[in-house]
């Protein structure tokens, strides 16, 4: 018995047999040992928003896998709900769709083999976009929603996560807008 090798790696023997004149045979053989679970995690997870309430998630395979990528598992964590969506083969992303608008979302993933499920990836965490229209995000991951103010500038927009509304006629530049006084306590319906 051989033991302490590696999953899913291929080793060569040699058996060498020598005679008493001298002579001899030898007999080789390459056998690949069986797969095991992955022992590392997907690395490189991204979740990259990409059109109002969709995200992709992306990630790079395990660097040890064991084995043929099977599967991949997605950890998805929103609010106080988890689901979990599986992936055949070795796709290395996965579209999420119809979320709610401005949400925190983390993520995991881990990788399966025809054994198993290896390690999970370190947590990740995002942010899902604004509704369509007249709707920008800020670097605070507020959306706020432009009221007319003229070409490029916001007013009366509000925080979704409290419902404040203000009242700022600022340019927009980029993500960044300024507050400049908080109108009322009632939010602007979208």
């Amino acid at each position: 018995n051989i033991t302490a090798l590696e999953p899913f790696t291929n080793y060569s023997c040699c058996i060498f047999a020598y005679t008493s004149k001298d002579s001899w045979s030898q007999s080789c053989y390459t056998t690949l040992t069986l797969e095991s679970a992955p022992s590392t995690a997907p690395t490189d997870v991204v979740i990259k928003l990409l059109r109002n309430a969709s995200v992709l998630i992306s990630w790079t395979p395990p660097s040890t896998p064991n084995g043929v990528i099977r599967g991949s598992n997605i950890y998805v964590f929103i609010q106080n709900t988890s689901s979990v969506f599986r992936v055949e083969g070795n796709c290395v992303n996965y579209v999420l769709n119809n979320l709610n608008y401005n949400q925190p979302i983390s993520v995991k993933v881990s990788s399966n083999t025809s054994v198993g499920e290896g390690p999970r990836s370190r947590i990740v965490n995002g942010m899902t976009g604004c509704p369509a229209g007249m709707f920008y995000k800020t670097s605070s991951g507020l959306c706020i929603r432009e009221c007319g103010c003229g070409e490029g500038q916001v007013k009366n927009y509000r925080d979704p996560s409290t419902g404040a509304t203000y009242d700022a006629c600022v340019p927009v530049q980029g993500d960044n807008i300024g507050i400049q006084s908080i109108k009322s306590s009632n939010p602007i319906s979208p």
